[in-house]
């Protein structure tokens, strides 16, 4: 019985393609992002995965172009596959500290796409008055990484930082009013 309970206090929002109900948390909607770059210029970014993607081949040497064909990409679907073609077929142009590196380059864009976009922060911030407990789930069949994979046997890393994100946000709004 108090399993039950805990199934009727909790919920899933999936997410996946920018065009489902709760597509606003996709990497690939269309919500340009602005960041600094190591120059300490701004720097628009059509999509939180141009931003990601060009991120790996950030500060090193002869990797300038393959960043910049990550971020003239017509789509977020063809730099997140031009962004992965390069780092397999020429991975001497990869940051040399990405495995490192990329979970707080993600954290630092989803930061950027929620605070910089009402929409998207209201989607958020919305769904903590769903249920007293409501988890984020990517749902990705083919990543076990960022997403719950088609077994949902995956990390979940990118659902997991929204919560995360979700609850910093909530914080600061209680902080202003």
């Amino acid at each position: 019985e108090e399993e039950e309970e805990e199934k009727e206090d909790y919920m899933e929002c999936r997410f996946y393609k920018a065009w489902d109900a709760y597509g606003a948390f996709s990497n690939f909607s269309p919500f340009p992002i602005m960041m600094v770059s190591p120059s300490g210029d701004e720097e628009e970014w059509p999509t939180v995965e141009h931003y990601y993607q060009a991120s790996k081949f950030r500060g090193v040497a002869g990797a300038n172009r393959a960043l910049e064909a990550v971020r003239q990409a017509p789509t977020p679907e063809l730099a997140a596959w031009y962004g992965r073609r390069t780092q397999r077929q020429a991975p001497h142009l990869v940051r040399p500290d990405w495995d490192q590196a990329k979970k707080e380059v993600m954290k630092e864009a989803l930061s950027a796409k929620f605070r910089q976009h009402l929409g998207p922060r209201r989607l958020l911030l919305e769904t903590n008055t769903l249920k007293p407990r409501v988890d984020l789930l990517e749902d990705a069949p083919h990543d076990y990484i960022w997403g719950i994979g088609l077994k949902g046997t995956g990390q979940n890393l990118l659902g997991k930082m929204l919560v995360e994100l979700r609850t910093e946000l909530l914080v600061e709004e209680q902080v202003l009013t």
